[in-house]
């Protein structure tokens, strides 16, 4: 039972409350009709169901105490009323306080002279000190990839670095104002002349980087032809299908289209429509003038733009990685390095395990890289770490520049001379001369 005074938990057979002392009333009501016992509240019989009076409910006895008010007095509805005889009488013994309405005048002026003093001197620090920059972020001009300063300066690409750098994967380019290329993540970057203040223009794994005027044309992550501005901007799908080996040459866009046959389009930027050029699966598209060079399954070929005539220079399976320089088709075969002339069909040997007794180590090629200087090629034995070399075209010698290093073939592109490497997913530059090598870009 709860004492209904001091509302603590008490015997259900007591009398009185042994905390607060208050006399403790029957808390059950009787049925007159069934003489069962009810809850004191009940306004029916639980047992018979005849209905309570509302007069026979049980009253509260509990005494309360009388309520003294020393300025109110309370109103039949609870609320409170102010007793005007003691107000009046608050009132009358109340004096307001007297305050002293004189101006300090010489407080107020220096006041003022103190606050143009403070103004001023605020306004020659802000016109006069240097600007603070925020270095712990990257401005949103910039994005979160930032470069090291590389072992060599850039410089615009001549037009065999230009299809060198197409025919494995096309991940660098450079105009001569910017260079455009990949980062680690595979994200298109713009740089400055001194691979610096990193911009990502496309957040998604891109190849075969062209350049047109102010225009960047490149496949996206799922090989898609696609294009953007070199200053920044959306991207925009030219061709909604998988294109490879894609390769500018003036207003012109030669790729293989994957879905017929890995054949050979060609894409007009002004007018926007494509055209089928060569039935062939055709792959590392070089164009010079009128006439266009390529590899297929069956070999080389060069097909003449204007006549659509299409003519083996060399025929093999294992051909790959087709570039022109001055009237001849270099390419691998076999893991040697070839070459045929153009015009008279005539192959030779640059570089074979057989042809080359200077060159002391087994002979593999796996993929090179071509300058206006030199050639680049990347040599991998079982037997042997893998390395790169360079071939100087005037004086014929061969020197490493970078040595125990295992590449894929595609992971180097060349640039004034001198080569950016991919290694573990990390770019480095190499300066062929001086084989200094630095990673491109820092870690975040």
């Amino acid at each position: 039972m709860i004492c209904p005074n001091c509302h603590r938990e008490i015997n259900d057979d007591s009398l009185f409350c042994p905390y607060c002392g208050i006399q403790i009333k029957s808390m059950k009501k009787i049925c007159p009709t069934c003489g069962q016992e009810n809850e004191a509240d009940a306004l029916y019989c639980r047992f018979c169901g005849r209905p309570f009076d509302l007069s026979s409910r049980p009253q509260d006895n509990t005494p309360h105490k009388e309520a003294k008010y020393t300025g109110y007095v309370p109103l039949e509805t609870g609320m409170p009323r102010q007793n005007s005889e003691v107000h009046s009488s608050v009132q009358n013994d109340y004096e307001a306080e007297k305050v002293d309405t004189k101006v300090n005048l010489k407080a107020v002026i220096c006041g003022v002279l103190a606050l143009v003093l403070i103004t001023g001197g605020s306004y020659y620090y802000l016109r006069h000190s240097t600007p603070l920059k925020i270095t712990n972020r990257p401005s949103e001009s910039e994005s979160s990839t930032t470069t090291q300063s590389a072992t060599f300066k850039p410089a615009k690409l001549t037009t065999a670095e230009k299809y060198s750098n197409l025919s494995y994967n096309g991940t660098l380019a450079c105009d001569g104002t910017n260079v455009f290329l990949t980062n680690d993540q595979g994200y298109l970057v713009r740089t400055d002349m001194n691979f610096k203040n990193a911009k990502v223009l496309v957040k998604e794994s891109v190849n075969y980087i062209n350049i047109y005027k102010k225009t960047i044309y490149f496949t996206d992550a799922d090989h898609h032809l696609c294009m953007t501005m070199a200053d920044g901007g959306k991207k925009i799908t030219l061709i909604n299908s998988a294109c490879y080996y894609v390769t500018l040459k003036g207003d012109t866009i030669y790729y293989q289209l994957d879905k017929d046959s890995e054949s050979l389009y060609a894409y007009g930027i002004k007018t926007k429509k494509s055209t089928k050029l060569i039935d062939k699966h055709v792959y590392n598209v070089f164009v010079d003038g009128s006439m266009l060079y390529c590899n297929t399954k069956e070999g080389i070929y060069s097909y003449n733009l204007k006549t659509a005539k299409l003519t083996q220079l060399y025929a093999g399976t294992k051909t790959d990685n087709a570039q022109y320089r001055d009237g001849y088709v270099y390419f691998i075969d076999h893991g040697a390095l070839m070459r045929v002339d153009v015009k008279t069909k005539k192959s030779e040997a640059i570089l074979s395990a057989s042809g080359d007794s200077s060159f002391q180590m087994t002979l593999n090629i796996v993929g090179y890289a071509m300058s206006d200087q030199a050639i680049y090629f990347y040599n991998y034995s079982t037997y042997q770490s893998g390395a790169i070399y360079r071939l100087d075209l005037k004086t014929k010698q061969i020197k490493a520049v970078m040595e125990g290093v295992q590449l894929s073939g595609t992971d180097f592109q060349v640039i004034n001379d001198n080569l950016l490497v991919k290694v573990n997913n990390q770019w480095y530059a190499v300066n062929t001369s001086t084989k200094k090598t630095v990673a491109l870009f820092n870690k975040e």
